[in-house]
């Protein structure tokens, strides 16, 4: 009975693994897909955004995220964070430039918030961009979100 049964697990976990191939189960450390809008994440060459994601409110979707040095320290993160949003043409219509906030001065690991200021169904592609220079923007602005305009 004992070599019954362990046929029958080596059989399941056959099973398992080629449903898994068949289906094309696969990582993509750089994709998040969240309602058919692809979260694409581009590091710096200093830091690593580790997870990027859409979260929906009651009112609107936001953006948030987690980002950590590539070398691991307790001293600041450096740079900002440039988002873009990637309409279905494959153009971008908005961007903004954003700062990120460690939960204390000894966290290895910064996070980032950002509602989105526009209709999912205009957007195919949120593009999340680690730089490692200062903000390109004055902190003065309401939002940080720019038009991007077509010539």
């Amino acid at each position: 009975m004992m070599l019954k049964d362990m046929i029958k697990t080596i059989a399941i976990i056959s099973s398992i693994v080629g449903i898994m191939s068949l289906t094309g189960c696969s990582m993509n450390t750089n994709l998040v897909k969240e309602e058919d809008i692809t979260v694409e994440r581009v590091n710096s060459s200093s830091v690593n955004i580790t997870r990027a994601y859409l979260q929906a409110t009651d009112a609107t979707w936001i953006l948030r995220g987690k980002l950590k040095r590539r070398f691991p320290t307790s001293r600041l993160i450096p740079g900002h964070l440039h988002i873009e949003l990637v309409g279905s043409d494959g153009a971008v219509f908005k961007e903004a430039d954003i700062a990120y906030k460690r939960k204390s001065a000894k966290s290895r690991f910064a996070e980032f918030y950002l509602p989105l200021p526009v209709e999912l169904t205009k957007i195919s592609r949120v593009r999340v961009i680690h730089h490692d220079a200062l903000s390109h923007t004055g902190d003065s602005e309401k939002s940080p979100w720019r038009d991007i305009k077509k010539y």
